[in-house]
């Protein structure tokens, strides 16, 4: 049984029904009124750990797809990108342009700090193990 079923499995029928709607609604005040629930029983519900893991379970499952569309569609987001710096108006062009060098900075700098990251656990797990002996 996966990790999804096993949580479920654990909450009632009212609590499976109202996921969806907890997950993803912009307050708890929205998702409460989508799942036709009162707030106090969705902060009661908050008190049981099954119904917590579920309901970040959820959550998670939502962005992994909504990242999944993201990394799908990122060749046509550049291509689009991109061609907008042939068009006529100036003004568009430079913000094109500082999109692009904007995304590209950040992209070198996120890099930079994930090779540093990396050379410094490698660092203290020698150190460790070194320690260990």
């Amino acid at each position: 049984m996966s990790d999804s079923a096993l949580n479920h499995a654990e909450l009632n029928d009212r609590q499976r029904r109202a996921l969806p709607y907890l997950a993803v609604a912009p307050s708890v005040q929205e998702a409460c009124r989508q799942a036709k629930i009162r707030t106090d029983t969705y902060y009661r519900w908050l008190k049981n750990p099954d119904f917590v893991a579920a309901l970040k379970q959820q959550q998670n499952e939502l962005v992994t797809d909504a990242m999944n569309c993201l990394r799908a569609n990122i060749g046509k987001a550049v291509e689009t990108l991109v061609g907008l710096l042939d068009n006529d108006s100036n003004f568009l062009k430079r913000s094109v342009a500082n999109d692009i060098i904007t995304h590209y900075l950040k992209y070198s700098e996120l890099s930079e700090i994930e090779e540093r990251l990396e050379t410094v656990e490698k660092f203290v797990l020698e150190r460790k193990t070194y320690r260990e002996r």
